[in-house]
């Protein structure tokens, strides 16, 4: 058996009650036996779990199955090891540009990434931003990212946009420049960027 790691994205399906729990839809072809498992990003906090992100580690062969399901699309090839995961990380974006509208459709802006890591640390802030929203009960604050990217800040309610701004400030994240007519894309961008959020790690592969 050939244990290889991808990157995914995955729909979310379960409608979670009792029984039929939310979860990836990953988890209708890997389950956690023999070395196979998958380490989830969920967004639930952001998109009410519509999208799961994932390191999956399984048989080749079970790999090529997903590669059918319209639903999970592959981030990345096949990657034999930490070294070959590393090696691809620091290569040049790989993902097709239909998966890469599609990561901005979840209303995460990857248009100023372009090598692997970038994008994969990327996906990795933005859901720690969101998760930690949800955890601060910030309920106004975390509308700019159920927004569109396209949309600009005066397009947000008050309550929104006013908390936003006061949650950067107290961050050290400066909103100079930031005006009515400012997309929500470049907020996003200016806190994902900041370093004030750190990105998750992957236990599986730890170092890379």
């Amino acid at each position: 058996m050939a244990l290889t790691f991808r990157f995914y994205r995955s729909k979310r399906v379960g409608t979670g009650v009792r029984g039929d729990p939310f979860r990836s839809k990953l988890t209708a072809y890997i389950t956690a036996q023999g070395g196979s498992d998958f380490e989830d990003w969920i967004l639930d906090p952001v998109d009410a779990g519509l999208t799961r992100y994932a390191l999956a580690i399984c048989d080749s062969t079970v790999h090529a199955t997903i590669d059918g399901d319209t639903d999970i699309q592959a981030l990345s090839p096949e990657l034999a090891n930490q070294a070959a995961a590393t090696s691809w990380l620091d290569s040049a974006i790989t993902a097709p540009a239909a998966v890469l509208t599609a990561i901005e459709g979840d209303r995460i802006p990857v248009d100023d990434v372009t090598t692997n890591r970038q994008l994969m640390r990327r996906l990795a802030i933005y859901h720690r931003l969101g998760n930690l929203l949800l955890a601060n009960r910030e309920t106004d604050a975390i509308g700019l990212l159920r927004s569109s990217l396209s949309l600009t800040v005066a397009d947000l309610t008050a309550a929104v946009r006013n908390r936003v701004q006061s949650w950067m400030t107290e961050r050290g994240i400066s909103t100079t420049g930031i005006t009515g007519t400012t997309t929500l894309r470049d907020v996003v961008k200016r806190i994902v960027q900041s370093g004030v959020i750190g990105a998750n790690q992957f236990g599986r592969l730890a170092g890379a």
